[in-house]
C-alpha cells in the first residue's frame, strides 16, 4: 500500500514538474514576447519615406535596423521625444534631418524608439486590418501635429 502511495505521488510531483517545465518553455516566452516588424519581415528592416512626404531637398529620408539594435538613418528628424494633446509620443527636431548611425527598441507602447547623441525618434506602426500592427508602413509624429509616413522596403519572412 505504502509503495503504491508512492509510486503515485512520484507520478503526480513527475506530472507537475512537465507542466512547469512545459509553461516555461512556450507560455513564459509568447507573453513575454514584445510584438515588432521582425514579426513580419526579415532583417535588415528598411522603411523609406512614403510618397508625396519628401523633404524640400537633401537625400530620402530612410530607416535601416538591424536585429542587434543598431540601426542607420537617413536624413531623419531627430530632437527631444515629448508627448502630443492625445498622449501620443512625438519628436519636437532639433534640426534638418540626421544621417548616421543610432540604436533602436521597441517601447512599451510598440512604437521604435530611435536614439543618437543628436537626438531621437520615434515610430508607430499603421494599424493591422483586424488587430495588431502593420509594420507595412510607418509614421514618425512630430509635436507639432505634422509627420512623415514611410513605406517598408524588406523583404516578407
Amino acid at each position: 500500500m505504502r509503495i503504491k502511495k508512492t509510486i503515485l505521488l512520484a507520478a503526480v510531483g513527475a506530472i507537475v514538474l512537465l507542466g512547469g517545465a512545459l509553461i516555461v518553455a512556450f507560455i513564459v516566452p509568447a507573453i513575454a514576447h514584445k510584438p515588432g516588424p521582425a514579426d513580419q519581415y526579415k532583417y535588415p528592416l528598411v522603411w523609406e519615406i512614403a510618397r508625396g512626404t519628401e523633404p524640400e531637398s537633401g537625400a530620402l529620408p530612410r530607416i535601416e535596423l538591424n536585429k542587434d539594435g543598431s540601426a542607420e538613418v537617413t536624413n531623419l528628424r531627430l530632437g527631444a521625444i515629448d508627448t502630443t494633446s492625445t498622449d501620443r509620443p512625438c519628436v519636437v527636431p532639433s534640426s534638418g534631418g540626421y544621417t548616421g548611425e543610432v540604436s533602436w527598441e521597441i517601447d512599451e507602447n510598440g512604437a521604435i524608439r530611435v536614439h543618437s547623441e543628436a537626438g531621437s525618434a520615434v515610430v508607430t506602426p499603421s494599424a493591422a486590418r483586424f488587430s495588431g500592427a502593420d509594420w507595412t508602413g510607418i509614421r514618425e509624429l512630430f509635436c507639432d501635429e505634422t509627420y512623415a509616413d514611410f513605406s517598408v522596403r524588406s523583404e516578407a519572412w
